[in-house]
C-alpha cells in the first residue's frame, strides 16, 4: 500500500474515532435537555412520592430525573442504532450461534452467574480498597447514596437494572462500538455503505477504491482479504438491474471477518469512554473493565440484548451483595472469595459452551464467527 492509502487509512480511521466523541457529546446533550426540560417536574414528583419510595425528596427527584434522561436517551440511541444496524459489524454476527431453548438457557443461565460473580468481586475490590483509602471508599458510598440508587424500591429498580442496562449498551456497545469498529477497520469500508436493500443475485463486484483493499495479515490472523463475491452469471444491464432489485427480497451485506487484535483495539476504546461516562473515579475504575466483560459478550453472540442481560445482572444484584456476602462470612470467610470465583468460572463456562459457533453454516457466516 502506497503513502497515499496509508494517509487516507488514517484518516478515516481517525475519523470514526471522532465520531465516537460525537456520541459522547450526544449522551451530555441528552442530559442536559432533559434536566432542563424536566428538573421540575421531578422536584414535584420527588416531594410527592418520596414517603411511599422511603427515601428523601432529594433522592427521589434524583432519581425522576435520571429516569427522564435514561426515556430521552433510549428514543435518541435507539432510532440512531436502528439506523446503523443493517449494515453493522455486529449485524454480521448475529445468529452465529445456536437458538434452540436449551442453549438459550444455559446462555441465560451463564450470564446471570457471571453478573452475580461479577458484582460480588467488585463488592470484595472495594472492601480491600478501602482499607488503604477509606476516604475515597466512602466518599463514593456517600455518592451512591444521594443519588437514590441505593436504594431498593420500585423506581430504583427502573432506573438502575432496567434503564441503564438498556440505555447504556444501545449507546456504547451498539452505536459506539460500532464507531470504533470501522475506526480499527478501515479497509472494509464498502460494508457499511451498503443500502438497506440490495438484489439477492449475484452482482458484479465494484472496482475496489485504492487503499480500501483488505491485505492479508499473517500477524492478525482472521485478517484477510475482503471482496464482494465476482458474479458467474452474465453481466446485466441498467434496466435489468434495477428490475431485479425491485422484485427480488433483500439480503444483508456479506460478513466481514475481524481478528481479536483489532476487535480488542475496538473494545478498548469504547470501554474507555463507558468508564469517563460514570464521571467518579471509583465507578470508572472497575466500569473500564465491566466494558471490556460487555463488548465480548455482545460480539459472542452478536445481540445487544445479551449485553443488556449481564448488565441487569449486575446492577441488580448490587442490592443483595452486602447480604450475600454477610451470609457467606457466617458460613465461612473463605466463601466470600471462593464462590465468586466459582459463579464466575461455571457461568463463563456455559455461555461460552452455549454461544459455540453453529457448523456447517455458509462461508459468509462462518468467515464472520470469532472464537
Amino acid at each position: 500500500m502506497g503513502a497515499g492509502g496509508v494517509a487516507r487509512r488514517i484518516a478515516r480511521g481517525m475519523g470514526w474515532v471522532a465520531a465516537c466523541l460525537g456520541v459522547v457529546i450526544a449522551y451530555l446533550g441528552v442530559n442536559v435537555a432533559s434536566i432542563l426540560l424536566t428538573e421540575p417536574l421531578c422536584i414535584v414528583l420527588g416531594r410527592a412520592t418520596s414517603s411511599a419510595l422511603g427515601m428523601d425528596v432529594v433522592a427521589a427527584a434524583d432519581l425522576y430525573l435520571s429516569l427522564f434522561v435514561q426515556l430521552l436517551s433510549l428514543l435518541t440511541f435507539a432510532l440512531w442504532w436502528r439506523r446503523l444496524r443493517p449494515c453493522s459489524f455486529l449485524s454480521a454476527r448475529y445468529g452465529a450461534c445456536s437458538a434452540s431453548a436449551g442453549a438459550w438457557a444455559r446462555r441465560v443461565a451463564g450470564i446471570v452467574l457471571v453478573g452475580v460473580a461479577v458484582q460480588l468481586l467488585i463488592a470484595i475490590a472495594l472492601s480491600l480498597v478501602w482499607l488503604f483509602v477509606p476516604e475515597v471508599i466512602d466518599g463514593y458510598s456517600e455518592l451512591m447514596e444521594d443519588s437514590g440508587s441505593t436504594s431498593f424500591n420500585i423506581l430504583s429498580v427502573a432506573v438502575v437494572a432496567l434503564g441503564a442496562p438498556v440505555v447504556e449498551e444501545l449507546t456504547c456497545r451498539g452505536v459506539m462500538m460500532e464507531f470504533a469498529l470501522r475506526a480499527v477497520c478501515p479497509e472494509w469500508r464498502p460494508r457499511w455503505l451498503r443500502k438497506k436493500k440490495r438484489p439477492a443475485s449475484p452482482m458484479p463486484a465494484a472496482a475496489p477504491e485504492s487503499g480500501d483493499a483488505a491485505t492479508a495479515s499473517s500477524k492478525d490472523g482472521q485478517e484477510g482479504a475482503v471482496a464482494e463475491p465476482v458474479s458467474s452469471a452474465p453481466a446485466l444491464g441498467a434496466a435489468a438491474t434495477s428490475r431485479a432489485a425491485a422484485l427480488e427480497p433483500s439480503r444483508p451485506a456479506p460478513s466481514v471477518p475481524v481478528s481479536w487484535r483489532r476487535f480488542a483495539a475496538a473494545a478498548t476504546i469504547q470501554a474507555a469512554i463507558f468508564a469517563l461516562l460514570h464521571g467518579n473515579l471509583v465507578q470508572s475504575s472497575y466500569a473500564f473493565v465491566v466494558g471490556l466483560l460487555f463488548a465480548v459478550v455482545v460480539w459472542r453472540t452478536g445481540s445487544l440484548a445479551d449485553g443488556m442481560i449481564l448488565h441487569a445482572a449486575i446492577n441488580l444484584s448490587s442490592y443483595f451483595v452486602s447480604d450475600f456476602v454477610a451470609l457467606l462470612s457466617m458460613v465461612a470467610e473463605a466463601l466470600v472469595f471462593v464462590v465468586p470465583v466459582i459463579f464466575l468460572v461455571v457461568g463463563f463456562r456455559l455461555f461460552w459452551d452455549a454461544t459455540a459457533p453453529r457448523t456447517h453454516r455458509g462461508a459468509d457466516d462462518a468467515s464472520s464467527t470469532l472464537g
